[in-house]
């Protein structure tokens, strides 16, 4: 056996692997200072595969074309509305009468539409007229593709008398065939 001297380290203490203050040393570093060290590289690697949840785009907006300018709508209209196609001529006379007592008005909207109520809403909405190539006229909010549930189908239109059919087929049984009549 060897004989240990004062201040002294045993072949053990000297080897790659001993005891010290911190724990056990692994070539010299202590345990705490490998433990940091690996805490570190697995928090990089954790970062580069983290993600961020991204923003959805923003929808894209419809392509449409606008075939009766808002202009050609603004103003006081009679409005009386029919469920047999065989009313449509005594309906346009009640539009007309309806002027008197009290007329539907449509204003300019702020966004290049024009501001009407939608089915069962009490509050006015911006509305765009909007036709997908030659497909038929709707009148709805811009942001719905044409012919979509809250449009309404333009049925005529030669600026003085506007006939509108809800797109909804519930709404326009509630509702039927709306025809406004403008007002002189």
């Amino acid at each position: 056996m060897t004989k240990m001297v004062a201040g002294s380290k045993s072949a053990f203490e000297r080897s790659a692997f001993g005891r010290s203050a911190f724990g056990w040393t692994a070539f010299g570093r202590p345990r705490a200072a490998l433990a940091g060290a690996a805490l570190a590289v697995l928090a990089l690697g954790l970062a580069g595969c983290e993600t961020t949840p991204s923003a959805p785009p923003p929808a894209a907006r419809p392509v449409f074309t606008s075939p009766i300018p808002p202009d050609r709508l603004v103003g006081r209209w009679g409005l009386a509305a029919y469920h047999r196609p065989d009313d449509a001529t005594r309906t346009e006379a009640q539009a007309k009468a309806s002027c008197g007592n009290q007329p539907y008005v449509i204003t300019a909207g702020t966004n290049g539409g024009v501001m009407m109520y939608l089915a069962d809403d009490n509050k006015l909405t911006e509305l765009v007229s909007k036709q997908v190539g030659n497909g038929p006229v709707y009148i709805g909010p811009p942001d719905d593709p044409a012919g979509g549930e809250r449009d309404r189908q333009v049925v005529r239109f030669d600026g003085n008398i506007l006939v509108l059919k809800f797109v909804d087929p519930e709404v326009a049984k509630r509702y039927g065939t709306m025809v406004y009549v403008r007002c002189s």
